[in-house]
């Protein structure tokens, strides 16, 4: 899973790692894999797609962890049996929505303290994969949202870095 490999990719720096989702089970197995490179990891359940929770939900991660430094927004992909219409719908939903509301939460706690960066982690399907165009259309959307924003943090001049990676999909 790709949240997975980016927290243990920051695990490996030092980080204390706050994981946030909506699924505890996968949350709880992703924090035992981080504890084995000796971090400090704590857990939080949440819609993703639910605006007012995310926000309370960073607020609260500032609050018992620190200072917001990196805020990575893992976009899920869909593995290749997923081709309903509401496989779809789900990813659309969810990459668009968790991107946005976690991006302006991030930004929210990093314009406080002056800095921090925002990372948003894409999928990308490769050939054959039957929902390739949409995970290309939603990391175009993620892209396209990531680069209006920087202009808008430029303009304010605001010390706050935001990127886009891609990865491959299950």
């Amino acid at each position: 899973e790709i949240g997975r490999s980016v927290a243990l990719e920051y695990a490996r720096t030092g980080a204390t790692l706050a994981l946030i989702g909506r699924d505890a089970e996968a949350l709880w197995l992703t924090a035992r894999l981080v504890q084995v490179v000796g971090v400090r990891v704590q857990t939080y359940t949440v819609d993703p797609a639910d605006a007012g929770a995310v926000e309370r939900l960073a607020e609260r991660v500032a609050a018992e962890l620190g200072a917001v430094d990196v805020w990575v927004n893992a976009v899920p992909g869909l593995p290749v049996d997923a081709t309903s219409d509401r496989d779809v719908k789900r990813l659309a939903e969810a990459a668009y929505l968790s991107t946005v509301y976690g991006t302006m939460s991030a930004l929210k706690l990093m314009r406080q303290r002056i800095g921090g960066t925002v990372l948003q982690v894409t999928c990308a399907a490769g050939p054959g994969h039957p929902l390739r165009v949409v995970h290309h259309a939603v990391h175009q959307t993620v892209q396209r949202f990531t680069t209006l924003l920087q202009g808008d943090l430029k303009r304010d001049e605001a010390a706050i870095a935001l990127a886009v990676r891609q990865v491959l999909a299950p």
